[in-house]
């Protein structure tokens, strides 16, 4: 958007955030040099991830004009916390905190819905059917039955399950979420001084092969030469 819109970098910090306007690195540097916001730093706000999963495409989960109206679009950035995947309609204001957006010390945060009001929400189960906009998977309630789900979603990372599941990214603090891969084990040889080569036993085996080789060629050749003699020496068939 700031490479093709005519709008500022100020347009994706929220006023009430510690993050300030990216400058690109100053001029004559611009939008068009960059790929992505480089940290959070320069980005205060989350966006819904328009790649949903195999199940979510084949029920037409699509990010177009037309969405649902309570379909959480875009919002304060989110926490990334652990408590996200805990709460539940049940649960107490105290851990609703928890999975606020920081912009606004955890007291809520504002959330661009489908239809294109925004609204400030003091928890973050706020979409679709009371979605967990923070979190991909089962959370809220359940569209069928209307009755309260028990998790507050899958996980942080990771693309929208039904056509009603918002997840809005990036998130914030994410390496508490989703631990670091570990890396393969080294792979310890058991004897890190590698065999001796019999150099001699080498050679003769080749020589062998060699010998062999040219004595199959030379029967070859003879039985080849054979069959020749033997065809000029037929005496020729009468016309």
């Amino acid at each position: 958007m700031l490479r093709t819109e005519d709008i500022t970098s100020a347009a994706f910090i929220c006023p009430a955030s510690a993050a300030t306007p990216d400058n690109f690195g100053g001029r004559p540097h611009t939008a068009i040099e960059k790929s992505n916001f480089p940290s959070a730093d320069f980005l205060s706000y989350s966006y819904a991830n328009p790649y949903p999963s195999a199940a979510a495409a084949r029920l037409g989960y699509k990010l177009k004009q037309g969405i649902s109206p309570d379909f959480a679009v875009a919002a304060d950035m989110n926490p990334g916390s652990d408590a996200l995947t805990t709460l539940t309609l049940g649960s107490p204001i105290s851990e609703f905190r928890k999975g606020n957006s920081l912009n606004h010390n955890g007291d809520g945060q504002n959330v661009l819905y489908g239809d294109g009001h925004v609204e400030f929400q003091n928890n973050p189960l706020c979409g679709s059917h009371r979605d967990n906009i923070y979190t991909y998977g089962d959370s809220g309630l359940d569209a069928k039955t209307d009755m309260n789900r028990s998790t507050g979603g899958a996980g942080i990372l990771g693309s929208p399950v039904s056509i009603e599941d918002s997840i809005l990214l990036p998130a914030l603090n994410v390496e508490q979420v989703v631990p670091a891969a570990e890396p393969p084990p080294a792979v310890v040889a058991p004897n890190s001084v590698p065999p001796a080569v019999d150099e001699g036993t080498d050679l003769m085996a080749w020589a062998l092969w060699l010998l062999v080789a040219c004595v199959l060629a030379a029967i070859g050749l003879a039985v080849f030469a054979a069959v020749q003699r033997r065809k000029k020496s037929r005496p020729s068939e009468p016309g």
